[in-house]
């Protein structure tokens, strides 16, 4: 169970597991979780195989962090083989408050290795890099790395690319690092018949959003005082909020004024 203590009264009150209340961020400890989710991947084809055969058996990585999602904290670490050091197979997240773990299958090089290579862009600097963050932005995989000083203060971000950590993108700030990933394309649920539609190119004079249905839409008007319309969506999620007026977007006029493949330069 779980004993909650009231620094400023005094008052303690216990629960069992299955009663703690919802606002608890962390039930388990990390060294303790760690070691469960490592006895599942190791022992669950019985003892005898970790000594003789080991067929299968999977291990945590030397680095976890933490991430909120929606009012729980979870602990995430990279799973690996135990033949092999220098990949992950996937990532496990587990709620610390109900020590719930999913398994999420991701091919990808190993924290460490993200680290060595954030440090190695800018190792005239010398910076040390903080264990890092897993995010997804414009359908790809990264790992979001702090670089900070001897002084331990954080002095650059790095996002080193997950399945190749010899790509890395790094700035002084979050918003210079993500400028530098919005350059790519934007993807659109929209059908993609090139063909049948007109493409468009000009600068965004403003900038207007509003929700339809349930979805946000984005009324980006040009230079030439014509209004285009993109889709909020899971795939545009990491470049849509950060369009700035002054800069220059192209793409294809779909149904309605919609844009599709766009990009923004």
């Amino acid at each position: 169970g779980v004993i909650l203590f009231d620094p400023i009264t005094g008052q303690s009150k216990k629960y069992a597991l299955k009663d703690v209340p919802k606002w608890v961020d962390r039930v388990y400890g990390a060294d303790d979780t760690i070691k469960k989710i490592d006895w599942h991947y190791s022992l669950k084809n019985g003892y005898w195989n970790t000594v003789f055969a080991k067929n299968d058996i999977k291990q945590t990585t030397d680095e976890y962090n933490y991430i909120s999602i929606g009012s729980d904290i979870y602990l995430y670490s990279g799973l690996t083989s135990i033949n092999s050091d220098s990949s992950n197979l996937g990532f496990v997240l587990t709620n610390m408050r109900t020590r719930e773990t999913t398994f999420y299958k991701l091919a990808s090089t190993t924290e460490r290795n993200a680290m060595r290579s954030a440090e190695g862009a800018v190792q005239d600097k010398r910076y040390d890099a903080t264990s890092p963050i897993l995010t997804k932005l414009n359908g790809q995989s990264y790992y979001l790395v702090s670089l900070k000083d001897n002084g331990n203060l954080i002095k650059a971000y790095a996002l080193v690319n997950a399945e190749d950590f010899q790509q890395v993108k790094v700035a002084e700030t979050i918003n210079d690092l993500l400028q530098q990933v919005n350059v790519d394309t934007i993807k659109s649920d929209e059908p993609s018949n090139q063909s049948a539609k007109n493409e468009i190119k000009g600068k965004i004079v403003n900038i207007k959003t509003q929700v339809v249905n349930g979805t946000t839409i984005y009324y980006l008007k040009l230079e030439d005082n014509k209004i285009y319309k993109v889709k909020a969506s899971e795939k545009t999620l990491d470049v849509l909020p950060f369009i700035e007026i002054g800069q220059t977007i192209s793409g294809f006029v779909d149904n309605d004024n919609f844009l599709v493949n766009v990009t923004i330069e």
